[in-house]
């Protein structure tokens, strides 16, 4: 139905509506009434037209800040994976999900097909996902993750839970926006035992830099991390 809405603000009538999209009146006149609660449209008073609502004015307003943080981060992020020759991957996390959206190797922008781009990520059993809960929008955490959420919130970043850590381990840590929302989650993929001679110190104090410099970089705030010390 909202494809048949004109881009500027003049707005559409009902029978224009019902013609465009070969219904009827009636049931043109619910849709528009379920849309209007939730303001994805509204009726402008005088003209008796409907107009693209405020809800969705916001969400594309959302959207295009969120693509242009990620331009201005994904050359941190390539980077970083340059440095310790390494896969990089870059998560949108503003939504409380984490959604894959750059893919590097080596600083090599990589084919998104090597990654679900796009896709959803499964918030359990992954250090992406430990940094989700620990700094996302209030998940309800499992207990089996409720130490590594604490050990996250201290030292900056995560690292593959142990019962999923195999030949590959991954380490996440957070990046804010302006808001001082989780806005990104930057992860290294690299191999159990690094075969590059940089040892896990040296990845996690350069995941966690990263994460700063992308955080600063796109208006937040920065937390204070301490990926050396342990929780006791």
């Amino acid at each position: 139905m909202l494809d048949h809405f004109p881009l500027d603000s003049a707005g559409i009538g009902l029978s224009d509506l019902a013609r465009a999209s070969c219904k009827n009146k009636a049931t043109v006149y619910r849709y528009l009434c379920e849309l209007e609660s939730n303001a994805f449209v509204e009726q402008d008073h005088e003209t008796r037209k409907y107009r693209v609502g405020p809800a969705l004015t916001r969400l594309a307003q959302g959207r295009k800040r969120q693509g242009g943080a990620r331009e201005v981060i994904a050359p941190i992020v390539a980077a970083l994976s340059a440095r310790l020759n390494s896969w990089a991957i870059l998560f949108d996390a503003a939504d409380g999900s984490a959604t894959p959206v750059a893919l590097y190797h080596e600083g090599v922008a990589e084919d998104a097909g090597r990654v679900p781009i796009g896709s959803r990520l499964s918030l359990k059993g992954s250090s992406t996902g430990i940094v989700c809960h620990a700094f996302g929008n209030g998940f309800d955490t499992p207990e089996a993750l409720k130490n590594a959420v604490l050990h996250c919130r201290h030292a900056g970043m995560a690292r593959t839970p142990g019962a999923q850590a195999g030949a590959l381990q991954s380490l996440s840590a957070p990046v804010f926006g302006s808001s001082g929302d989780l806005a990104f989650v930057a992860t290294l993929v690299l191999p159990a035992s690094d075969a590059h001679g940089h040892s896990i110190d040296t990845h996690e104090t350069a995941l966690c830099l990263t994460a700063t410099a992308a955080t600063v970089a796109i208006g937040g705030q920065p937390m204070q991390f301490h990926p050396s010390r342990r929780l006791q």
